[in-house]
């Protein structure tokens, strides 16, 4: 006849606060055994198998058993010189009718919101209905599980799944489009012009859809994007590229409603947003052609102040360049980019008999050609090479400094290049 709960504390690791954490961990234990089973009717019964949603299906369950609970006893408390222990009890009965009281509190909240969703014209107030029945489904969350019916122009229907549809049906019912099919950009480089989105309905596409939070998602590449906007009083958004990431010469953008956005007004519990959050969205999509970087190199090796007959860091950077995605020109005003490299070694003499040691300081600088602005600068500085001549022994501090080029430095010559950071 009773949910029970028993909680115990240490008076040795808690000396101030025992009896406090051993009435928590009492209540906990109550809490815990009250399950609560999803109607196989409930919408959320599709997703049982997913664990991520079972936990946190499990984490509200406990909250709202929490919110729930009034006028529970104290059975008893019993010490010890070392240890406290109390003993709660919660009557099933009353609990289900504190529970009872409470639901009908809800539905009668979320009729009225829903009412009022219906009442409204879908072309004149989409946000607004849709919010509204997103309101309805907030004051529901603590009865996800339940089979709550409402009646619905004369029909009896199970309340959340009525409000699920309608909610997916609202979404469907909205048609976006962009000016343009496909832009044209390069890697790290934001895009210029802003893109602009139209939003109309499905079935009257002469209305426009007013207000609604559109969001630009990367479908295939990377890319950053800048401020997040809705449609105006036209029923025109816009959102812009500020860089590209990735180097894939074909990438795509998915220009969405902006789900976080509308359910962001209520105070939604994890269950219900991911339901909300998987729900189908209408969507348009625009091209974006990436060109590649065009890169000037200026280079500058030296061993013991004689030019190298045999470039090394040139060779290393133009290879992992290329790789990248990169072009490289053979004139500054052709190329976007400036990448200069100077390095030098020279003599330590002789460490022991006749092995010589020679000592490398490389520096590489990276410069925007439009702007002339250094937008990156590194440098290696006295990277020891030895070998029998000093010629040698520098050739060794370049191919010691040429993987450290590989491994430090190209990984943030990138990093600027993609702005990955």
């Amino acid at each position: 006849m009773y949910y029970i709960g028993v909680g115990i504390s240490s008076k040795a690791s808690n000396p101030n606060e025992y009896q406090t954490i051993a009435k928590r961990n009492a209540l906990n234990d109550l809490i815990s055994e009250i399950q609560v089973t999803i109607s196989t009717n409930s919408v959320l019964s599709q997703y049982q198998s997913n664990d991520e949603f079972k936990q946190q299906f499990e984490s509200d369950s406990r909250l709202s058993a929490r919110n729930s609970i009034e006028e529970f006893e104290v059975v008893d408390s019993w010490e010890t010189n070392e240890t406290f222990w109390i003993y709660y009890r919660l009557s099933k009965e009353k609990y289900a009718e504190v529970r009872r009281r409470k639901m009908m509190a809800a539905v009668d909240r979320a009729e009225n919101f829903y009412t009022e969703a219906r009442r409204l014209d879908m072309f004149q107030n989409y946000m607004p209905a849709l919010r509204m029945k997103i309101k309805a489904l907030a004051a529901l969350q603590d009865y996800l599980s339940e089979n709550i019916y409402t009646t619905v122009d004369g029909k009896e229907v199970l309340f959340v799944n009525e409000l699920i549809n309608s909610i997916q049906q609202q979404l469907y019912a909205v048609k976006l489009s962009t000016e343009i099919s496909s832009v044209k950009g390069k890697v790290g480089k934001a895009i210029s012009e802003p893109i602009n989105v139209s939003a109309v309905f499905n079935t009257a596409p002469h209305i426009n859809v007013l207000y609604l939070p559109i969001n630009p998602q990367a479908q295939s590449g990377k890319m950053k994007f800048g401020t997040q906007s809705e449609t105006d009083a036209k029923g025109q958004a816009s959102f812009s590229i500020h860089s590209i990431q990735s180097k894939d010469p074909l990438q795509s953008v998915r220009i969405v409603p902006d789900l976080k956005r509308i359910i962001n007004v209520d105070s939604l519990n994890g269950s219900l947003t991911n339901i909300l959050l998987r729900l189908d969205v209408p969507g348009t999509m625009l091209r974006v052609q990436v060109e590649p970087l065009r890169v000037y190199f200026e280079g500058n090796e030296r061993n013991l102040s004689k030019a190298l007959a045999s470039t090394i860091f040139e060779a290393t950077l133009k290879r992992q360049l290329t790789e990248f995605g990169c072009q490289f020109v053979r004139t500054r005003e052709e190329s976007d980019y400036i990448l200069k490299v100077t390095s030098d070694t020279k003599s330590l003499g002789n460490i022991w008999g006749n092995m010589q040691q020679s000592s490398l300081d490389m520096t590489i600088i990276l410069t925007e050609t439009r702007n002339d602005v250094d937008v990156f600068k590194d440098a290696l500085q006295s990277v020891k090479g030895y070998q029998t001549t000093p010629e040698n022994a520098g050739l060794d501090a370049y191919k010691t400094a040429n993987s450290m080029l590989l491994e430090k430095v190209y990984p943030r010559l990138i990093d600027e290049l993609t702005k990955a950071n």
